[in-house]
């Protein structure tokens, strides 16, 4: 398998509770994730995409998602990901992208540390990512509008915020 998309039609909840339901896909290069999705599973993704090809994530315009799930795309091949179109984003869970290839994350512009668009970080998020280099807003930087703690495991000294 080399592509997933998970369509529009999809209801919100229908993979919410499937747990490492595409883990070890070592050929996956390609995921389309459809707008009414509202949970990434814990461990969707583990440990997948293609050696050769890296690995793409694609979140469709107007997404729904709330919450990405314990160690979702942890040891994947991703290496950005774009959650611009996630303005109900909240949640990223423990070990979200520990040891992926992940160099870049984009987040909704909205985010803030207090509020309504609050994001709450799991514990070791980024732990074991050596690659990760930016972390930000299709307009900039996230400094002063949020706060990473130190139990993310962000190296704040080789990304920009």
């Amino acid at each position: 398998m080399t592509t997933i998309i998970i369509p529009d039609t999809v209801d919100k909840n229908s993979i919410q509770h499937a747990t490492s339901i595409f883990a070890n896909c070592t050929s996956l290069n390609s995921v389309t994730i459809g707008a009414n999705i509202a949970n990434i599973p814990d461990s969707a993704f583990l440990n997948s995409g293609s050696t050769e090809m890296g690995m793409t994530v694609t979140i469709k315009s107007g997404s729904k998602l709330e919450k990405v799930g314990q160690k979702a795309f942890s040891g994947t091949k991703i290496t950005a990901i774009d959650f611009s179109n996630c303005s109900a984003l909240g949640t990223f869970g423990a070990n979200a992208f520990e040891g992926s290839e992940l160099k870049s994350l984009v987040l909704p512009d909205a985010v803030t540390n207090t509020g309504n668009n609050t994001l709450f970080w799991g514990s070791g998020v980024f732990s074991g990512n050596g690659s990760l280099t930016t972390i930000g807003t299709k307009n900039g930087t996230v400094s002063g509008k949020v706060i990473i703690p130190e139990y993310v495991a962000v190296d704040k000294t080789s990304t920009k915020l």
